[in-house]
């Protein structure tokens, strides 16, 4: 069973060539997971922020924490966008 899963996840996934053990993830992978994971936790950052500027109580505290949200997702999306090589 774990053999037939090596091969789905070799093919799934170009470049790992069945190399890697199951209990590390490759090179390929990592940087899939950095330039793909850093873009969808960026725009759930500012949308969550976004969001929270509307709930949360219009206090200072509340929309500063709201406010660092946001900075934080677009801080994260600029890591993604220079991940992927946008200049």
């Amino acid at each position: 069973m774990a053999e037939l899963f090596c091969i789905a996840v070799c093919d799934l996934f170009p470049g790992t060539n069945g190399s890697y053990p199951l209990s590390h993830q490759s090179p390929v992978m990592d940087e899939r997971l950095r330039k793909y994971g850093s873009l969808v936790g960026s725009v759930v950052l500012v949308v969550v922020g976004t969001l929270a500027t509307g709930i949360l109580p219009a206090t200072v505290p509340y929309q500063l924490l709201a406010g660092a949200i946001i900075v934080a997702g677009f801080g994260l999306g600029y890591i993604g966008l220079d991940a992927l090589g946008v200049d």
